[in-house]
């Protein structure tokens, strides 16, 4: 871990004045705080859940071959799942909307998949997209090299959108 020691100009806390600082910060957003928490929990022991359900649902089709059993099992697995998406999409909302509401600056949300209206109505000034547009690209670079090394054809390079891109990255 070198290079990660702590600089000479850099402040130093304890745990204690630290924790004190957030909720101070935080203590008018406690009901929002309190659902995060409680979604936050949820959605974790639904997660821990999952593999002893389907641990269980599957001794449970072992000793019962019915089309009932898979039913239950099928049943109970995805409505733990859905629970458990369900929760976590609460608790992104709330934490965005909570940050939002105590930060002096614009806040920075990393997209995961949440249409931009939704999270520009919990408060977000901004939405970063992380590494994905790289990843789309990686993925177009890899299926046009697998064309060319597979088929030894260029198709995807010759259908490339990349004039498409200047007007974009030119203002124009």
């Amino acid at each position: 871990m070198d290079g990660l020691d702590a600089e000479a100009y850099d402040r130093t806390y304890k745990d204690r004045d630290l924790v004190n600082r957030i909720l101070r910060y935080f203590k008018p957003q406690g009901r929002l705080m309190l659902l995060v928490s409680a979604t936050t929990l949820a959605s974790s022991l639904l997660d821990a859940a999952l593999p002893i359900l389907i641990s269980h649902g599957i001794d449970v089709y072992a000793a019962n071959r019915s089309l009932e059993a898979i039913a239950v099992i099928v049943t109970v697995v995805l409505l733990a799942g859905g629970l458990s998406w369900t929760f976590n999409f609460v608790r992104q909302a709330n934490t965005a909307r909570a940050v939002g509401a105590v930060s002096p600056k614009p806040v920075n949300f990393l997209s995961t998949g949440i249409p931009v209206a939704t999270v520009a109505a919990w408060g977000p000034r901004r939405i970063s997209l992380g590494g994905a547009l790289a990843s789309l690209a990686f993925k177009a670079m890899l299926g046009a090299a697998d064309e060319i090394a597979s088929q030894g054809t260029f198709t995807a390079v010759s259908e490339s959108k990349g004039p498409a891109l200047n007007p974009i990255f030119s203002g124009g």
